[in-house]
């Protein structure tokens, strides 16, 4: 069964069917909703509450700076730094990164009470592994009936400023949280801490789903791949040639203590045999 771990950007008003349009059959597609402030009335309201419990002395202090310098201009509400809403598609830098989360396709699907327990582990360990520069803000669990369940979780990365405040940057997380590119490496769209990040969290998701008995099949699918130069096939044929190698290289480690346990056994039939033939001499002497 294929599993799902996607990072990207999103709506809190998708999320919890809080769109002015919405039908009651697709508000009864939400199985299950959490966000981080008790009492907001929707995913939005909890996020702009949390934005300001979180960010709001970084934004007056970067509002004060440019009021100050005369670029009243740039001045922005904590609406604006958290982002548009289905109505509104304006796009903000700072805006919560969304994950979604999914197990199997194309009809596959595992009951709805397991997924939830699958994303409950999620969820405790991402707070557990990153809550020191990371908020969970809410997730919402759906159920379409063309698809397979699946959970939108959002949340968003911070760093401590200078000014001990924390301010809105998934970069500057991960670097306060020891991420580094290796050495030699220089960053770029195929080799940056978020990709890095990505995949750990990638991997932490499939393990949790191996603890639930779930069979996780991490093959990449090819018909899906997405398009590459030759530069880039080249690398990754590259690195697919190290972990073969390195696989290789297992294998024969394998092999050698496969070997050597084979040949303990053998010793110790060898003594089993030596112990018999005593005993039966002793036999023979009674006799």
């Amino acid at each position: 069964m294929k599993a799902t771990l996607r990072n990207g950007k999103g709506s809190a008003d998708h999320n919890d069917r809080n769109y002015i349009n919405a039908t009651q059959e697709e508000k009864e597609q939400v199985l299950l909703k959490w966000q981080a402030i008790k009492g907001a009335s929707s995913f939005r309201e909890n996020e702009i509450r949390a934005y300001n419990f979180l960010f709001g002395n970084w934004l007056k202090q970067k509002n004060e700076k440019y009021e100050a310098s005369g670029h009243k201009e740039d001045v922005r509400t904590m609406q604006q730094i958290l982002g548009g809403t289905n109505k509104d598609k304006s796009r903000s830098r700072y805006e919560p990164e969304e994950t979604i989360l999914q197990i199997g396709k194309d009809g596959q699907n595992v009951p709805y009470d397991v997924f939830k327990a699958c994303v409950r582990d999620f969820v405790q360990e991402l707070c557990r592994k990153y809550g020191k520069n990371m908020q969970v803000l809410d997730f919402a669990i759906h159920q379409e009936a063309s698809s397979v369940c699946h959970c939108h979780l959002r949340r968003v990365w911070y760093a401590i400023d200078e000014n001990g405040n924390k301010r809105p940057a998934k970069k500057e997380a991960l670097k306060q949280l020891g991420y580094e590119l290796p050495e030699g490496v220089k960053a770029d769209r195929f080799h940056n801490l978020s990709m890095i990040q990505t995949a750990e969290e990638r991997q932490l998701w499939y393990d949790i789903l191996r603890q639930h008995d779930i069979y996780i099949d991490d093959v990449p699918d090819l018909d899906n791949a997405e398009h590459h130069t030759t530069k880039e096939w080249k690398r990754i044929a590259t690195a697919n040639d190290k972990t073969i190698e390195a696989q290789e290289r297992a294998i024969q480690r394998n092999k050698s203590r496969i070997a050597e346990t084979e040949r303990m056994l053998d010793e110790l039939h060898l003594a089993h045999d030596d112990k018999d033939k005593t005993l039966d001499d002793i036999l023979n002497i009674i006799r």
